[in-house]
């Protein structure tokens, strides 16, 4: 079938659906324009990465960290999905990031949102923009504005010297929400991220402010999913992770380097890794997510039917461990 992606792009797929639980995005205004469900024109029922572990544990936890940390982050729920006479599944519902997003989140949601593509290393190339197409999609203000922003970034971070980017970086990009974000992407080992594969982030330039903000999506390959479960070599400045890179991610962000290699950003990371640490496992919380959300399927699977228990207390297991 050729269906909708939940990142929004278009699948070729040939799987079968009794197997392999097939994510999508409904758009709402899709036939009726300004039409909209709660305040929103789209969603995405997203289902597990490459590890098929039908607890779907890995995005909910990760995004809920997200949030105790301050961070934006999708809005997330389970659901149960029935197609046509198929018996229902068990899904997650997911806030897709869009106009909607940007109010929840910024005094001005009125700038530019760009999605970036597997392997978009953010090196700058030319002054054209169709040279950025491949790497980032425009995901507001198409037609009202262009990749200018995005282009005069990439040239900053790609072709400044060291002591201006130290000194200016400040000025043109939200660092402490992106040492944040490493960290935190960091101790939940989720690889499919911008350090190691160039993938699954959106980077939102607020035109008054004149800066950038790199922003947090897909997380379902977190928690070692990425690795099935098998982390080696783990570090935590991402360089025991490089074995990970797939092709399309080979080459290594421009950001995420120089963000590493520079004394007072990598000190900066650290402190970062050290308050979400304390966020993350001191306080509890990702144990109490797992155990709210495992409760929550035991205590209504009589009723739903959406799971097989057994298969999810073994996956959610997996998570634990």
């Amino acid at each position: 079938p050729d269906l909708q992606g939940q990142g929004g792009g278009r699948l070729n797929l040939e799987i079968d659906p009794e197997k392999v639980k097939i994510p999508f995005q409904v758009k709402f205004d899709e036939y009726v324009d300004g039409q909209s469900y709660q305040g929103y024109t789209k969603i995405a029922l997203r289902t597990y990465g490459t590890t098929y572990n039908e607890a779907m544990l890995d995005e909910l936890i990760t995004y809920e960290m997200f949030e105790a940390a301050g961070l934006p982050a999708p809005q997330v729920a389970y659901t149960g999905v029935q197609v046509n006479d198929e018996s229902g599944k068990l899904y997650l519902v997911s806030q897709v990031l869009d106009e909607t997003y940007l109010e929840q989140h910024f005094d001005n949601p009125d700038g530019v949102l760009f999605k970036a593509e597997l392997g978009s290393s953010l090196s700058y190339v030319n002054d054209d923009p169709s040279s950025y197409v491949k790497s980032f999609s425009q995901e507001t203000r198409v037609n009202e504005a262009d990749y200018a922003s995005l282009i005069e970034f990439s040239q900053f971070i790609s072709q400044t010297d060291d002591a201006t980017f130290a000194a200016e970086l400040a000025q043109r990009f939200d660092v402490e929400a992106f040492a944040s974000y490493l960290a935190l992407n960091n101790l939940l080992v989720n690889l499919d991220s911008i350090a190691a594969m160039n993938n699954n982030y959106y980077l939102y330039y607020d035109d008054l402010s004149g800066k950038m903000t790199l922003l947090m999506w897909d997380g379902n390959e977190s928690l070692g999913g990425l690795g099935g479960r098998q982390v080696t070599d783990y570090d935590l400045y991402y360089e025991g992770q490089t074995g990970m890179r797939m092709p399309g991610g080979s080459t290594q962000n421009v950001l995420f380097k120089r963000f590493m290699e520079d004394p007072g950003f990598r000190a900066l990371y650290e402190e970062k890794l050290k308050e979400m640490y304390e966020v993350v496992f001191t306080s509890g919380a990702a144990r109490q997510t797992l155990e709210d959300y495992t409760h929550l399927i035991r205590s209504t699977q009589a009723e739903s039917g959406l799971v097989d228990l057994d298969t999810y207390d073994q996956a959610a297991a997996e998570v634990e461990n």
